[in-house]
C-alpha cells in the first residue's frame, strides 16, 4: 500500500512540474501583468506542493515501518464481508457460521444480535473480518476460514487472507461470493 502511495505522490508531483514548465494558463489570471501572474503562480503551486507533501505525510511513514503512532486514521469503520447466494442469486439464509483464525483455530466470529442475524440471513451477507481486529493483526496478514451452517449442518467452507495496516482491515484473498447448490 504504500509503494501505491508512493507512485500516487510520483505522479501529483510530475504533473505539478509540468504545469509549472509548461504555464498553463489560467483564465482568472488574464487581466494581472506577467510579473504578477507569476508571482501568484508560483505562491499557488508552493503552496499546493506543502498540501500535498502533508497529505502523504501520513501515509507515507518514513521512520519504523511497522511504527504507526503518527499516522492520522479515519473515524470509519471497515468490516468484510461473504456474500452467500444459490445459483440463480437469491440470498442463502444461514442458521449459524463460524470465522476461525487458521493458525491457532480460534473462533474470531463477531457476536451479533438476533436481529443482526435475521438481516445476514435476508441479504446472504455475513460479517467475515472487521476492524475490531485491526490493532492485533496490525500491518500483517493472517488466514481465516468462513463455515456456514444449515439446520446444523455444514453447507460452505472458505478460506481467506485478510490484513491490517496501521489503521483498517484490508481483504487479500478469497472469494467473496460463494454459491451454493
Amino acid at each position: 500500500m504504500k509503494m501505491e502511495l508512493l507512485k500516487i505522490a510520483t505522479i501529483i508531483q510530475r504533473i505539478v512540474l509540468k504545469i509549472l514548465w509548461l504555464g498553463y494558463p489560467m483564465n482568472n489570471l488574464n487581466n494581472l501583468d506577467k510579473n504578477n501572474k507569476n508571482k501568484i503562480l508560483k505562491e499557488g503551486i508552493k503552496i499546493l506542493i506543502i498540501t500535498v507533501m502533508f497529505s502523504f505525510q501520513s501515509c507515507l511513514n518514513t521512520g519504523d515501518a511497522d511504527s504507526c503512532e503518527e499516522i492520522a486514521c479515519t473515524e470509519e469503520f471497515k468490516t468484510i464481508v461473504v456474500k452467500i447466494e444459490n445459483p440463480v442469486e437469491e440470498p442463502i439464509a444461514l442458521d449459524d457460521f463460524k470465522v476461525i483464525h487458521l493458525r491457532n483455530q480460534n473462533d474470531i466470529t463477531r457476536e451479533f444480535s438476533t436481529t443482526e442475524l435475521e438481516q445476514m440471513q435476508a441479504t446472504g451477507t455475513y460479517t467475515l473480518f472487521g476492524d475490531e481486529f485491526s490493532d492485533d493483526i496490525q500491518n500483517f496478514q493472517i488466514e481465516i476460514q468462513f463455515i456456514g451452517f444449515v439446520d446444523g449442518q455444514e453447507i460452505v467452507r472458505s478460506d481467506y487472507r485478510v490484513g491490517a495496516d496501521c489503521c483498517h482491515v484490508y481483504y487479500v484473498s478469497g472469494d467473496l461470493t460463494l454459491t451454493i447448490e
